[in-house]
Parts: C-alpha cells; structure tokens; sequence
C-alpha cells in the first residue's frame, strides 16, 4: 500500500510509473469496503 500525504494529493510522480489508475482503486476499494459492492467500471 502506498499514502501520500499532502494537502492535494496527486499522484502524478507515482501514477507516471504504473499503469493502475490510482484514484479508480481507491474508489473502487471504498465502495468494497462501505459493502456497496464492485464499482463500475469507467469507460
């Protein structure tokens, strides 16, 4: 797991390095764990 901590976190340095898309985890990892179940998919 990775946490950048700032006041406005990016993710530019990290998400130039991988393919992931980072913001479309994290949100598909809290609606996982609030039990809303899979996200959907962007397009």
């Amino acid at each position: 797991m990775v946490l950048e901590v700032n006041s406005m976190p990016a993710w530019s340095g990290l998400q130039s390095v991988i393919e992931t898309k980072i913001a479309d985890r994290i949100a598909a990892d809290l609606c996982r764990a609030c039990g809303l179940g899979r996200a959907v998919e962007p397009a």
